[in-house]
């Protein structure tokens, strides 16, 4: 950005916008491991650290200002699934969650996972799972799962929940979708007659 001022006290009349490159603008950044760029002087971080930028411009003869820029360490993202989206009393399932940090996997200092908004385990080394057993006497209930992650710098982030529904022990009981069938006197004698 510029600034236009009267000669006659130096007040200001006028701001002008230079950080576009069609405007001559240059920016050097010291380390581009730390962070990069744009033409148009948009800065995107890439690892945390400290690094500066050297502001010019090739149409001016003025000095180039130097700027500090601090990347920080951004949250990771957290995403809990199962291999199936219910489970039976007394039998389990295995949880897993799916996190990406911009430092990749040594960024992640572990994930809590959570049932039912209880904290059931942490897991600091990947993969990032548990598995988890159907409770007796919850059959026709769900437990919701969540997941939430820490990274070395000590952002969190909670995933969406995901909801597991319990069924009767021994799939037999429940019909297909899962709901319970009392039998009638009717049933039976219907039952007796097929095998009759």
């Amino acid at each position: 950005s510029g600034v236009v001022t009267s000669g006659a006290n130096g007040t200001a009349i006028a701001h002008i916008e230079m950080s576009e490159a069609r405007l001559g603008a240059t920016y050097t950044v010291a380390d581009p491991t730390v962070l990069q760029v744009s033409a148009d002087g948009q800065i995107t971080g890439l690892l945390p650290g400290v690094t500066s930028v050297s502001v010019g411009n090739k149409f001016m003869s003025i000095d180039p200002v130097i700027v500090t820029v601090e990347v920080k360490d951004g949250p990771a993202t957290i995403e809990v699934s199962a291999n199936r989206t219910w489970v039976a009393e007394n039998d389990s399932i295995q949880v897993s969650a799916i996190v990406n940090d911009d430092l990749g996997p040594t960024g992640i200092k572990d994930v809590l996972f959570l049932v039912d908004g209880t904290p059931v385990i942490r897991v600091s080394t990947a993969p990032y799972g548990f598995t988890l057993q159907g409770p007796e006497r919850r059959s026709g209930t769900s437990m919701r799962v969540t997941g939430i992650v820490t990274d070395i710098a000590g952002n969190t982030t909670t995933s969406a929940p995901f909801d597991i529904q319990v069924k009767p022990a021994g799939g037999s009981v429940g019909s297909a979708d899962g709901q319970l069938h009392f039998f009638t006197s009717a049933d039976d004698i219907a039952f007796r007659e097929k095998l009759s």
